[in-house]
């Protein structure tokens, strides 16, 4: 099995005993809430209750100010609503009041393990000033029954960064050793969180959960772990002070343990007499990695690769374009996103025959900068073929 290494945006969530549903708001890509910025902050509601809920209306209210707890100075540009909801926004008095009410005539039927899209905050202009901000959510099901909870969401300063969390590989063999790495900047500390496999015969459940603060005289931005027994989930923190107020974010990936049973690894084989192979289409051939530079410009938000197979294989891409300040890239596979592209944070994904996949540039990103704005990179692409009819098509050629 493939497991594709990601990075995740903010997360931040909120749940109450009293209430039926779980909320989230989420960032697109990889981005954080920076203070005095813009930012684009969609809401969901996420049914973990046991049996269907039916939602009757969700109001949110967001505190509006230019101090530490404010989360927003006024208004967003626009509100995009999911497909069952009606929304509402205006100002009562420092707060910015958004009602979402179902569409039709009935409440929404949120399915037991469903989650479901409110809405999407579009051009949120953030407060000035770092801190933690927190967003009332005043939840009505039906029959009747009216309750409340709260999201808290960090706003960082502009010079805090944390991204591209990822293994080196993806897999390693069994009782190796993981190399983890990431982008940090104005980070104090950073607190790894994992689980290893336990062994079932092992009565020692303290084992369960390994917690280790990475400290430094500097933050560092790579570390070892092992050994990896099994297939194993990370989390990373990361920490800073401001003001006396912590903030902290977290992202998460996997690494997964190679098959080792029956499996041999070379590089080439020389054979005296016959080779019989069971299985001729299980031999990977990759081939010499290819380049391509590609433009990103404010005038062209469309398509800069396509990748078609003409078999099974594997597509790895990288660039040497850094992340301060530039449009990343999206890997899709028609309209869904498979993987976000840059210099710190590769991608490997698996396609079938036949299967064309395109290099996109982020959008939303894209059309925050100025008309004038163009970005230069240079795209690695390497491609493992199963067989040697899997060849793989790039376009532009060259």
């Amino acid at each position: 099995m493939m497991i594709v290494a990601r990075t995740y945006s903010a997360f931040y969530e909120a749940s109450a005993e009293s209430c039926l549903l779980r909320y989230s708001a989420k960032i697109p890509s990889r981005e954080l809430v920076h203070a005095g910025k813009l930012v684009d902050l969609s809401f969901s509601a996420i049914n973990e209750s046991g049996s269907p809920v039916s939602c009757a209306g969700i109001t949110l209210s967001i505190p509006l100010g230019n101090g530490e707890t404010d989360l927003a100075t006024d208004e967003p540009a626009t509100v995009q609503v999911g497909q069952d909801w009606t929304c509402t926004s205006r100002v009562d008095g420092k707060r910015l009041v958004i009602e979402a009410r179902p569409a039709g005539s009935a409440g929404v039927n949120i399915p037991d393990g469903q989650e479901v899209f409110i809405c999407r905050l579009n051009g949120l202009p953030v407060s000035g000033t770092a801190g933690k901000a927190t967003i009332g959510v005043l939840e009505q099901t039906v029959p009747q029954r009216q309750t409340d909870s709260e999201l808290e969401v960090s706003k960082f300063t502009s010079g805090f960064a944390f991204d591209f969390f990822h293994p080196e590989h993806i897999s390693v063999p069994k009782g190796g050793t993981a190399e983890l790495r990431w982008h940090g900047q104005g980070v104090e500390s950073y607190r790894l969180t994992y689980t290893p496999p336990l062994d079932p015969n092992d009565k020692d459940t303290s084992k369960a959960t390994v917690v280790r603060d990475l400290k430094g005289p500097y933050p560092p931005t790579t570390t070892n772990v092992g050994p990896i027994t099994g297939r194993t989930a990370f989390a990373l923190q990361a920490h800073v002070n401001v003001k006396g107020v912590g903030l902290d974010h977290t992202l998460t990936t996997m690494v997964d343990v190679a098959s080792g049973v029956g499996d041999l690894a070379v590089h080439d084989i020389t054979v005296d007499g016959t080779a019989t192979f069971n299985n001729a289409t299980g031999l990977l051939h990759t081939e010499p990695e290819q380049t391509r530079k590609i433009t990103i410009s404010r005038n062209n938000p469309g398509s800069l690769l396509t990748f078609r197979s003409a078999g099974e294989g594997f597509l790895s891409l990288h660039t040497d374009t850094g992340t301060t300040g530039v449009v990343e890239l999206w890997l899709c596979d028609g309209s869904v996103l498979l993987a976000q592209i840059g210099k710190y944070f590769p991608c490997t994904v698996p396609l079938t025959a036949g299967q064309e996949l395109t290099l996109v540039p982020d959008k939303a990103a894209l059309q925050a900068k100025p008309a004038s704005y163009t970005q230069q990179t240079t795209v690695y692409i390497r491609w493992s073929g199963l067989g040697t009819d899997s060849a793989l098509t790039v376009n532009p050629a060259t």
